[in-house]
């Protein structure tokens, strides 16, 4: 029921900003806040302030995951048999952290109880995938179970390896016994060769169990003879590649991100060639035009760059990305650096003692990486929005 049904005196206007902020289909209500004050602000007739480049990137983010329908109908299936094991290949930027994403909502949905592993902290370490996996088990575990396996972890290396995928069976039997339980690793490139035979044996275990293994890495890093290739080729997984997005289904993704405003078949084949199909390139090419001001962008309406053929733009990547870095703060260029040096999430004592920022510094720098979307907030911890951010930081630095 609408707002002016129950309040006649509610003007229409208003009502119609309500009822679009209610409709079911997400797709169909605003992309964001300030879409609304938007429509407020004509409503009270108040002027909008002008908005800065790092405002106009924020909308540059999609709320669905473009191009990828068949590929997501093979995660999602996953979810209604109840068990399988998923190896989900693609090169950087593509979007395979994405899909882990879109699964993991789902999967929420649908009342499983999802475990997220990080390899990131502990890439190439022995044992590393395994040891953060028993510390994630312990935090789904009830007091008995946890203290039963706490020790597990440190054993590691002293027992045989048999021995220790008995152990986390039992445990992951023991909690699926309550509840259905779905494992999602990405960038599984970084693990090392005991964890992939770990991780293999325990796909092997549970092939007709009550857990499902989703599993991503980078294709392109991971040679022909490693373990993690074990299971696909044994049919206990089942492997998905993501390839680039083609040219119609780039136009869709970059159709959607400026919505509502219709690109140019110019400027759509400009963005394809800068991308080649590569979402996060993509996404990364458009930041750039707005942080130099090239695409802007006034109250709903996208203005593309007023000359595409004599448009001066960095050819490489890397480039843009330094460039659009360049354009932030200098204590938020300094914790950049930093964090690049690091290496891994952030938590906030530690990147103030290695920049020497007081808090002020420290928090108006945060502050600008996050408003430019260069980093992001996870839990109580900062990382970078993309590896390949980090990455383009840590190369300048290593050349200066």
């Amino acid at each position: 029921t609408s707002p002016r049904k129950l309040v006649s005196t509610i003007p229409e206007t208003l009502d119609d900003i309500v009822m679009k902020l209610l409709r079911k289909d997400p797709e169909e209500r605003y992309r964001n806040g300030s879409a609304v004050i938007e429509d407020i602000a004509h409503l009270t007739t108040r002027e909008r302030s002008v908005e800065t480049t790092s405002q106009q990137q924020a909308y540059l983010y999609s709320s669905r995951m473009i191009g990828r329908d068949d590929e997501l109908k093979r995660g999602l299936s996953l979810l209604k048999e109840g068990q399988g094991s998923l190896l989900l290949g693609a090169p950087a930027g593509v979007g395979k952290t994405r899909y882990l994403l879109t699964v993991h909502t789902q999967a929420l949905v649908d009342n499983w109880r999802c475990l997220k592993v990080d390899v990131h902290g502990t890439a190439h370490s022995l044992y590393g995938w395994v040891r953060q996996l028993c510390k994630e088990l312990e935090v789904l575990s009830k007091d008995d179970l946890a203290q039963q396996n706490s020790k597990l972890h440190t054993k590691l290396g002293k027992i045989p390896d048999q021995e220790v995928v008995v152990a986390i069976t039992k445990w992951l039997l023991a909690l699926t016994k309550d509840e259905r339980l779905v494992l999602f690793t990405d960038d599984m490139q970084w693990a090392d060769g005991k964890s992939l035979q770990i991780f293999n044996e325990l796909v092997r275990a549970f092939k007709d169990k009550p857990l499902i293994f989703i599993t991503a890495f980078r294709n392109n890093e991971v040679g022909p003879t490693s373990p993690l290739w074990q299971t696909a080729d044994e049919k206990r997984s089942h492997y998905l590649e993501l390839g680039p997005l083609t040219k119609d289904q780039t136009n869709e993704l970059l159709a959607h991100l400026l919505f509502p405003t219709k690109p140019s078949k110019e400027f759509l084949e400009m963005v394809f060639k800068a991308s080649g199909g590569n979402a996060f390139d993509l996404i990364e090419f458009l930041r750039y035009l707005v942080a130099t001001e090239k695409l802007t962008r006034s109250g709903q309406s996208w203005s593309e760059p007023v000359s595409l053929e004599t448009l001066d733009l960095p050819s490489e990547q890397s480039d843009r990305i330094v460039s659009r870095v360049g354009k932030l703060n200098e204590g938020a260029r300094k914790l950049a650096s930093a964090a690049a040096v690091l290496g891994e999430q952030l938590d906030l004592e530690r990147w103030q003692s290695v920049t020497e920022a007081d808090e002020c510094e420290l928090f108006d720098g945060i502050s600008d990486l996050l408003r430019n979307q260069v980093m992001v907030r996870v839990d109580s911890s900062y990382e970078f929005a993309h590896f390949k951010l980090s990455e383009t930081i840590y190369e300048k630095l290593s050349q200066e």
